[in-house]
């Protein structure tokens, strides 16, 4: 993971899919947002900010 916002997390020594792990900030994923939506399977998920900070994903 990075140590500094606004570096990238460095890439991994090796690059199969079952080692490798993308992180995101959740600035990075909601963009000034309080939700965003993910779509998974054909359904549509929303990830939202609480008034608490928190994460909240519902379907």
């Amino acid at each position: 993971m990075a140590d500094k916002p606004d570096q990238q997390p460095s890439e991994p020594s090796d690059p199969s899919p079952e080692s490798a792990r993308i992180v995101y900030t959740s600035a990075e994923l909601f963009r000034g947002r309080k939700e965003v939506f993910i779509e998974h399977e054909q359904e549509l998920y929303t990830l939202r900010i609480t008034s608490k900070d928190k994460l909240l994903l519902t379907k």
